[in-house]
């Protein structure tokens, strides 16, 4: 089994949200595009409106999102967000990172 699959199979049934799974599972033909998708649960995109997520869920869905990233490679790794020379994601060399309004 490949690294990919095995993220999957490790990560989607923990999601407690239902329409959080479906969509993954809809997005997975492109990890790339569920990466993005998760950037855009795990940034505050609507100006301080979203509740956010319970602890657990945040982590689980944080560290999904790492290990994807990490699967991936640093050469497949460039979100719309990282065009910004604001922050730098050193850890995982994901390159630049826009960061939220009030940061």
């Amino acid at each position: 089994m490949d690294a990919l699959q095995a993220l999957r199979e490790r990560y989607l049934p923990q999601i407690r949200y239902p329409h959080i799974r479906e969509r993954i599972e809809q997005l997975w033909f492109s990890p790339r595009a569920v990466a993005d998708y998760l950037d855009q649960l795990l940034l505050d995109t609507r100006d301080g409106q979203r509740r956010g997520f319970d602890a657990a869920t945040a982590e689980l869905l944080l560290r999904f999102h790492m290990e994807l990233l990490q699967c991936l490679g640093s050469s497949q790794v460039g979100s719309p967000l990282s065009t910004d020379g604001e922050f730098r994601g050193s850890a995982l060399n994901t390159g630049s990172v826009k960061l939220p309004k009030g940061w």
